[in-house]
Formats: C-alpha cells, structure tokens, sequence
C-alpha cells in the first residue's frame, strides 16, 4: 500500500521554495513550509473527514502565500476549535486503527500538537485553523526562506496554476482549476 500522502508531499515541494544555510562545511535545506506539518496535516484530513458527505474531497490548495489543507466535515461532534490540541474525537475509529498499525500515524490526540511544533521548529507561522463545514489547516511559509527568495513579505492570494487533491481522491477526479 501506497502512503496516501506522497504524492503530494513531492507535488508541494515542487511547487514550492528552498533557501539553504550554509553550517560548516555542510549545506542545510530550509524548505518554505514545515514538510512534516503538511504530513500530518493531509493525513488528519484523510482520517478525521466525513465519509458521508457525498461529492466533497480532501483538497491541499497552494497559494502564492499559503498552504490550506481541507477536509470536508468540520470538527467531529462536541469538538470546538479550542480544544484542538487538548482534546481528540476520531469521527473514523476503523480507519484510525488501520493507519496506526500501518505506521502512518502514532496516538490519538498528537496530530495538532505535532503539525504546531514542526512549524515552530522549521522557522515557520503557527498553522491557522478554521471551521465552516470543512476543517481547514492553514500554513503560511518560513520569512527566511521568503527573504532569501527577494519575496515581499505582505501576502497575496494568487492560487498557483493548479490545485492538487491527495491520492485518496477517487480515481478519475480531476484537479479542480
């Protein structure tokens, strides 16, 4: 079995920047967003989505000054935005299960406290999280890498020619344009 994130992990890193630093003798890649955020990010999304929202799919939008990952369903029911970090509802205990044994995830309850710390650690924004009948995870890139790019730092939303859906998608969807 494929990892269902993959995909578009090397589709964001694509399409996406990467300053270096130069420590020692040895060159360090400082990628524009926090890789191992996006991971969980997409991952969460899979398995906290609703299942039964008919014709809704988990989207990764990039933009020229953020990264959104979508899943449709909001929070699970008795979760509020607050509690994100704090609290953990698996809406799909079967498939939280089965990513667990495959190794795609660790514990329950982790996720959100992961994807904040990996941007603190990469330089970057703490991720933004929204609700309205999808979950959103918003990313926003690491100033340096913007600096070393000559990239104003004030932020536009100019979507990047495509959008990409994660390889959960059914087959035959296309990107949405």
């Amino acid at each position: 079995m494929k990892q269902p994130d993959l995909d578009i992990l090397l589709q964001i890193e694509r399409n996406t920047r990467t300053a270096y630093r130069i420590e020692g003798l040895r060159r360090e890649d400082i990628p524009e967003y926090p890789m191992k955020a996006l991971r969980e990010a997409v991952t969460n999304a899979v398995m906290h989505r609703d299942w039964f929202m008919e014709g809704a799919n988990v989207f990764v939008e990039i933009y020229t000054d953020r990264i959104e990952v979508s899943s449709p369903g909001g929070l699970p029911k008795g979760m509020k935005l607050s509690d994100l970090g704090r609290k953990s509802i698996r809406r799909n205990a079967l498939i939280a299960d089965l990513l667990h044994r495959i190794t795609f995830i660790e514990k329950a309850g982790t996720g959100i406290k992961r994807m904040r710390d990996e941007a603190h650690d990469q330089g970057c924004p703490e991720p933004v999280f929204e609700e309205n009948g999808f979950f959103t995870t918003i990313f926003y890139p690491n100033p340096e890498v913007r600096a070393q790019a000559g990239m104003r730092p004030e932020p536009s939303t100019a979507q990047v020619p495509r959008k990409y859906r994660t390889s959960q998608d059914p087959a035959g969807s296309r990107p949405r344009t």
